[in-house]
């Protein structure tokens, strides 16, 4: 699948696994995305060497800035929210989208 701006805007406000296939996500590697340490944010993937996407819960779902010192959230619960930002960085592009991204500049 070609990921473009469009294709990412797409997938903002369906649940976190439908992205996730969309997307060719789930045999990768992946892991907890959470600014500051310990509240979570959402979580990474890493489906080829030089491609990292980052999908980020909305921000009214209830894992959004979940605190767990453990950082052992619950990765099916993640999965049924819904995608409120990504970001998509490989060689080739880099893509913002959606309002949920940390730190995020915004004019």
């Amino acid at each position: 699948m070609e990921v473009t701006e469009a294709v990412l805007e797409g997938c903002l406000g369906q649940k976190v696994g439908d992205v996730v296939q969309r997307l060719g996500l789930a045999e990768c590697r992946w892991g907890w995305a959470d600014e500051p340490p310990c509240v979570l944010r959402g979580a990474f993937y890493r489906p080829a060497d030089s491609v990292r996407v980052a999908l980020y819960v909305a921000t009214d779902e209830t894992l959004f800035r979940q605190f767990n010192v453990r950082r052992d959230w619950d990765y099916d619960a993640f999965l049924k929210c819904r995608v409120g930002g990504i970001q998509y960085r490989s060689g080739v592009a880099c893509f913002d989208v959606g309002s949920a991204i940390p730190w995020q500049w915004r004019p």
